[in-house]
């Protein structure tokens, strides 16, 4: 490999590496705009099914609990 072709390609991944720098600002701000499906409305343990209190609280699709462990479970509802 040449002088110049080891320049060419550090260029090429120096000009690669700013447009994926730009991709990752602009994108930013488009997912800033992108709304949750989820509507949250409180511990699972407060509700004696997490499904039927979405739906009557209008969700019509209704809710499931979810989290990482039971005692931790939030009931989230589902937006449509």
């Amino acid at each position: 490999m040449g002088f110049n072709a080891q320049i060419s390609s550090i260029q090429r991944n120096y000009f690669m590496g700013v447009l994926c720098f730009i991709f990752i600002l602009t994108s930013g701000h488009v997912a800033r705009g992108i709304r949750e499906p989820l509507n949250c409305i409180g511990d699972c343990s407060a509700f004696q099914d997490c499904n039927q209190a979405c739906i009557a609280k209008g969700y019509r699709v209704g809710g499931v609990c979810l989290g990482f462990s039971a005692p931790q479970l939030t009931c989230c509802c589902t937006r449509t």
